[in-house]
C-alpha cells in the first residue's frame, strides 16, 4: 500500500514562476487587470466543479477507486485531512491557502474544512463515478 505523501502533491502557485510556455501551463500571474491562475493540465476537465467550503462543515470523507483530482483554491483558506482508508488514526491535516494547486491521487481517503471559508475549483480527468467513491471512517478529534 503507498504511503500518504505518494498519493498527493501539493504547491502554491503564486510562490513559483509562471509555466506559461509549456504545453502543460501552470502559472498565477498578478497584474494590473488583476490575477489569472493558469490551470491548464492536458485532459484534465472530463469534471470541473466550483464548490465552497465553511466553517465548521465538512466536505468529503471518502476516496476514489478510479478519479484524481487536482484543486485549487481560488480564494480563503481551508483545511484538508488526508489519510489511508481503513488508518485514520495516522492522518495528515494540511492547510490550504489562496493559489494553492494540490493533486490527490485515487486511494487517499480526504476531507476538507473550510479556516474559515474557502472556494474551490476542481478538475479531474475522470468522470465522477458514485460506484468508485467510497465514504470511509473517519479521523478522530477534527
Amino acid at each position: 500500500m503507498a504511503e500518504i505523501e505518494q498519493l498527493f502533491s501539493l504547491v502554491n502557485l503564486a510562490e513559483i514562476p509562471p509555466q506559461l510556455d509549456s504545453p502543460r501551463q501552470l502559472g498565477f500571474v498578478k497584474g494590473d487587470k488583476g490575477e489569472t491562475a493558469f490551470l491548464n493540465i492536458e485532459d484534465a476537465s472530463r469534471t470541473v466543479m466550483v464548490f465552497e467550503l465553511l466553517a465548521g462543515k465538512p466536505r468529503g470523507g471518502h476516496y476514489h477507486q478510479e478519479k484524481e483530482e487536482y484543486i485549487y483554491i481560488i480564494e480563503g483558506e481551508a483545511k484538508l485531512y488526508v489519510w489511508l482508508p481503513g488508518k485514520p488514526e495516522a492522518h495528515r491535516c494540511i492547510e490550504l491557502k489562496k493559489a494553492d494547486w494540490l493533486h490527490i491521487k485515487p486511494g487517499l481517503a480526504h476531507m476538507y474544512i473550510g479556516a474559515p471559508r474557502a472556494l474551490v475549483l476542481e478538475q479531474s480527468p475522470v468522470s465522477y463515478n458514485k460506484e468508485h467513491t467510497f465514504i470511509c471512517e473517519l479521523p478522530n478529534n477534527i
